[in-house]
């Protein structure tokens, strides 16, 4: 989901290193169906482009419905190899 999500994410104009934690929700085919910010220091701009990048496309279903949750916690920050885990 990391990828996916990561991939999406257009993060032009944020501050590097600055992690934005988010909780989401999503449903059976993973549409993500509700952004909830947890600790997120990103500007309401910032927090736009997390919430287009968790809706863009489904997050990956098909072969994982056995671990599959329907509330999901993620960490926004890049470079990722430069983010605290």
């Amino acid at each position: 989901m990391q990828l996916t999500a990561d991939g999406n994410w257009n993060h032009l104009g944020l501050p590097p290193r600055t992690t934005c934690k988010v909780r989401f929700t999503q449903i059976t085919g993973g549409e993500v169906i509700n952004v909830e910010f947890i600790d997120c220091p990103y500007d309401a701009e910032g927090r736009d482009s997390v919430d287009r990048a968790l809706r863009k496309t489904p997050m990956p279903y098909s072969g994982f419905e056995t671990v599959f949750s329907r509330l999901v916690t993620l960490n926004f920050c890049y470079p990722r190899e430069e983010c605290a885990p």
